[in-house]
Parts: C-alpha cells; sequence; structure tokens
C-alpha cells in the first residue's frame, strides 16, 4: 500500500529478486493521485448531506414538486435585511478636535524648542 501526500502522476517499479540475486520478474504501473476528484465522482446529489445542512442552517430541501410554488412562497416570506453603515473619521467632531489637538500641541511644541 501506498499512500501519495501529493497529487501528481506517479511511475511504480517492483522487481523480485531471488535469494541468489538474480532478478525473476520485474512490472511497471502508473498512478494518478487527484484527492479532488472525488468530489466529482458522481453527479448524483448527496441527499442526506444537503438534509444535515438544512437542518443545521435552519433551511431545507426541496424535490422537484416543490419547486412549483417556490416563487410564491419567496414572495411571502420575510428575509432578514442587513444592513452596514460607514462613516469616515473626520466627520466624528470629537476625533477631529482631537486630532487638531495634537497637531496644534506638536507645532507648540516645536515652536518652544526652536524647531520651527
Amino acid at each position: 500500500v501506498y499512500l501519495a501526500s501529493d497529487p501528481g502522476t506517479y511511475r511504480i517499479t517492483a522487481s523480485a529478486k531471488s535469494s541468489a540475486g538474480q532478478t525473476i520478474g520485474s512490472t511497471e504501473a502508473g498512478l494518478v493521485v487527484d484527492p479532488d476528484a472525488k468530489e466529482f465522482s458522481s453527479i448524483k446529489p448527496n441527499r442526506a448531506l444537503l438534509e444535515q445542512l438544512a437542518k443545521h442552517t435552519g433551511g431545507r430541501v426541496l424535490s422537484k414538486s416543490d419547486l412549483s410554488g417556490l416563487a410564491d412562497e419567496l414572495l411571502n416570506r420575510e428575509a432578514p435585511i442587513m444592513e452596514s453603515k460607514t462613516s469616515p473619521l473626520w466627520h466624528n467632531g470629537w476625533l477631529l478636535s482631537f486630532i487638531i489637538a495634537l497637531l496644534v500641541g506638536e507645532w507648540i511644541l516645536r515652536r518652544k524648542r526652536g524647531m520651527a
């Protein structure tokens, strides 16, 4: 058993030798390792996984027969609205006053030390 850790193509060569050191036989084989291929090995939906995911997230799994009324149901369903608000720091009066005070303080210190 050989478990490849990196994806790619591998060539395996095996040979058997007798106790006298003579080669009895050898063979060669190829191997492709692609861990992502497992996801695409079947196009059938994993219904159990989908139902588990829907259960944990508050959703549900629909069948083909449920699709006809889905549009009407979505119109009547309340959707959570998330709104993010941003405002520049300069529009905060306290912060702007603090920054101006720092600049004035630095200017005063420079004037006193003769650096201005």
